[in-house]
């Protein structure tokens, strides 16, 4: 595989090595860089108060390794996919999503008001894999089932034991880098099962929830998401609908967005732009969405604004405020979900004897050539160096040509 890269000519870019092999890398991250912070609740709607003291035992024989001892307070873990403790005395205790100010853990998931791994056999299975010393915690399957995670503790298996651990990581899933529109969903067709991007909440219930994908209400009878406003309900946001990105969008970051949509009746949806699902940040996101009885297409492109990002860059969500309507019961079916962002960066083509460089935006580099009376420009070979499986290789010239791109010649 060819790698190269230019010095003192650019700040940064992405390549894409059409032809080659895309690999998801994986970030790594100690647990101690994520904030521990006091809530003022217990689910994924709680604000964050204060930061928190976090008690540390990483490397010693404790019986709290991590958090509070009363678990009170916790560190969003949701835009990881694991958690992975590596072990060399005694058996992790790990608390997840405490959802209520009583009760700790019941046999059943209907009873459990906590995920306590391995004390909730219910919960152990599903999101636990243990391999020798090593314990790895499926924190993507508990997002896709409660939409969030939080992270309380990791104590001793039990009362009175210890445990030791030697390193608390998480990890965030790479993706191969990308160039141009990138979608920041997945499963948009809703074909398949995976309802990371699309979150619900359905009034009288207050919970924020992975929406459903039922068959036969999309279009043309294929599967779909139908999320119900009931009749009786005070706020246009009792009930609400959910496209959240797989990252959060600094303001600057230009996005399009589009779906199929319709409604058992005609009925006008605000949009609003939140940080994670129900996590308010502005009143206005996409637009007003109209819905009809018949099935539309919905579009719609632009550039996230300081007043949509907010003060900390968090936004993340497109919140749709389904109840409008506090008269009737209303259905809303939605399907074919897009989520996009423009990501700039450089394309890189390669043959046995050239590596042609796009950078994905317009440069100047054609009116240089026009410019000079040549069919191409010169760069001294300083500025690249190209290396082979790890071995630098000779390069014969570095060019730039009036179609706007860089040409490595070998």
């Amino acid at each position: 595989m060819r790698n190269f890269n230019f010095s003192r000519m650019f700040f940064a870019f992405a390549l894409v090595m059409l032809g080659a092999v895309s690999v998801k890398a994986e970030e790594r991250i100690s647990l101690q860089e994520v904030p521990f912070y006091s809530w003022d609740g217990w689910d994924g709607n709680a604000a964050k108060v204060a930061e928190a003291e976090c008690q540390w035992g990483v490397g010693t024989s404790t019986g709290n390794v991590y958090g509070d001892m009363s678990v009170i307070n916790y560190a969003d873990v949701t835009l990881y996919s694991k958690l992975i403790l590596t072990v060399s005395e005694g058996t992790p205790r790990v608390l997840f999503n405490r959802l209520k100010d009583e009760g700790q853990v019941g046999p059943t998931l209907e009873e459990s008001f906590l995920i306590d791994i391995p004390n909730g056999a219910w919960c152990t299975s599903k999101y636990q894999t243990v391999e020798g010393n090593v314990y790895t915690y499926d924190i993507k399957a508990i997002v896709k089932d409660y939409g969030f995670a939080h992270l309380h503790a990791i104590k001793a298996s039990a009362y009175g034991a210890v445990v030791t651990v030697e390193s608390a990581e998480l990890v965030r899933e790479g993706k191969a880098q990308q160039v141009g529109w990138t979608e920041v969903t997945t499963n948009g067709d809703l074909e398949g099962d995976d309802v990371t991007n699309y979150i619900a909440k359905e009034a009288p219930a207050t919970e924020i929830l992975p929406a459903v994908i039922t068959d036969g209400v999309g279009v043309d009878g294929t599967r779909g998401i139908m999320v119900t406003s009931v009749a009786g309900a005070v706020n246009d946001w009792d009930s609400q609908f959910w496209i959240m990105a797989s990252e959060t969008l600094p303001a600057g970051t230009k996005y399009r967005v589009s779906f199929d949509y319709r409604a058992n009746q005609d009925v006008a949806i605000p949009t609003q732009a939140h940080s994670t699902p129900g996590n308010y940040i502005h009143w206005d996101m996409v637009g007003t969405v109209n819905f009809t009885s018949e099935w539309q297409r919905f579009a719609f492109e632009g550039e996230v604004t300081a007043d949509q990002a907010g003060a900390d860059n968090l936004l993340q969500s497109i919140a749709f405020n389904l109840s409008v309507n506090k008269e009737a019961d209303v259905e809303f079916y939605f399907d074919n979900i897009r989520f996009e962002v423009y990501k700039y960066g450089v394309t890189a083509e390669f043959s046995g004897d050239v590596i042609q460089l796009d950078f994905g935006f317009e440069t100047n580099l054609a009116s240089l050539v026009a410019a000079c009376g040549k069919s191409r420009l010169l760069y001294p070979m300083s500025c690249a160096n190209v290396t082979v499986n790890g071995a630098e290789a000779p390069i014969y010239s570095i060019e730039g040509l009036a179609d706007g791109r860089f040409y490595i010649f070998m």
